[in-house]
């Protein structure tokens, strides 16, 4: 398994708003309560939803994209976010296991 760190005190080039670092801070409390497994699948959908690179950080780039919305958009973005996040929580471990292997599986293809 991929281990997955997520730096969450790093600095930062703008000061993000502070909805964009309470949403931040919602979807990491979210984050923190989904196992190794269910968290890595989160991130991978989280860093393509928002278009992230791999390696970047995942709090400082997501406070930052939420920052660059109108409150409108980012609060749409936070609640899409949430559900992702209670959809990977909602998902047997079977299920998991069958996604997690699908997707490295492809990855790995993808490196070939």
């Amino acid at each position: 398994m991929v281990a997955l760190q997520l730096n969450l005190q790093t600095t930062q080039k703008k000061t993000p708003s502070p909805d964009a670092l309470a949403a931040a801070e919602q979807i990491f409390q979210k984050f923190e309560q989904l196992d190794a497994a269910r968290r890595y699948l989160f991130v991978e959908w989280l860093i393509a939803h928002c278009r992230f690179a791999h390696g970047e950080n995942i709090y400082h780039g997501l406070t930052n994209w939420l920052s660059e919305m109108t409150a409108e958009d980012a609060k749409i973005q936070q609640d899409i976010i949430l559900l992702e996040a209670d959809w990977w929580a909602n998902q047997t471990d079977a299920t998991v296991q069958r996604l997690i292997t699908e997707h490295l599986s492809d990855k790995k293809r993808r490196r070939t």
